[in-house]
């Protein structure tokens, strides 16, 4: 197979490194918008403090440590087969891959907000040619962020199961300890409701996959979580023209199969 020189975006242009990564448009496109602002500055108008930096890598730490021990396997399988994802030293790079042919792909994503006083729960759902079929989003005022993760799950998987009408759903979320409570199909002693509600809907679909992914390869949902977490009232959004531009920048991004280096 002979590989053109040539830009895709640039068609005159020859792909020169310098030519990726600065002098292309869609390059140019992507530094001016400098270091991509996370959810309290976009939302909050304010910078992370340096505690709340500490924090959140902790709990990222702790992720990849139960991930690890829930199914090592699946590691990075969203990215390479099984076998190379699991050799690689140090790090892994982490981005969102479509569902295969005739699944759902549904991501969702719990927010609970600075002060822990509301969260938001979103999911998004889209096809296997990245297609997107549907966002939602609401305001919860759940007390915890497993109880926020666990209500986004239950809201992705009911809309995709009962609008929708999916049988076939691919079910991923960057919450570890969710992810590992939804694969244990036997009752527990003191049950969450939504919980056996998902696990009721699992049992109804002919095949349904549930799956742990790194942040990185989430953030759409998350980005969605967040700004679900600030309205007042829910929301659905299935025609491209209604969704904000910053989401539809992740989107494309997940398109073009952009990814994140992650050290595991």
């Amino acid at each position: 197979m002979v590989v053109s020189p040539m830009c895709m975006d640039c068609p005159e242009a020859v792909e020169t490194i310098s030519h990726v990564l600065f002098e292309c448009p869609r390059a140019a496109k992507v530094w001016r918008r400098e270091s991509f602002p996370r959810n309290a500055r976009v939302f909050e108008g304010r910078r992370a403090s340096l505690r709340s930096v500490v924090k959140r890598a902790l709990c990222q730490a702790v992720e990849i440590l139960e991930a690890t021990e829930v199914d090592s396997s699946r590691i990075a399988r969203d990215i390479w087969d099984p076998l190379f994802a699991t050799i690689v030293p140090g790090f892994v790079f982490v981005s969102w891959e479509p569902p295969p042919p005739g699944y759902l792909k549904g991501n969702f994503d719990g927010s609970l907000s600075g002060g822990g006083d509301q969260a938001g729960v979103a999911f998004v759902i889209r096809d296997h040619g990245a297609r997107l079929i549907a966002v939602g989003g609401c305001r919860s005022f759940e007390a915890s962020a497993f109880g926020a993760e666990l209500r986004a799950a239950w809201e992705g998987l009911s809309y995709a199961r009962y609008i929708l009408q999916a049988c076939c759903i691919i079910l991923d979320g960057d919450s570890a300890s969710l992810i590992a409570r939804l694969r244990k199909m036997g009752r527990e002693e003191v049950e969450h409701p939504l919980l056996s509600d998902i696990r009721r809907m699992l049992r109804e679909c002919r095949i349904l996959q549930v799956g742990h992914i790194f942040w990185e390869a989430n953030q759409a949902a998350d980005w969605v979580a967040s700004f679900a977490a600030h309205l007042s009232e829910e929301f659905l959004w299935i025609q491209q023209a209604s969704i904000p531009f910053a989401l539809l920048f992740l989107f494309d991004a997940d398109v073009a199969g952009s990814s994140h280096d992650r050290i595991v």
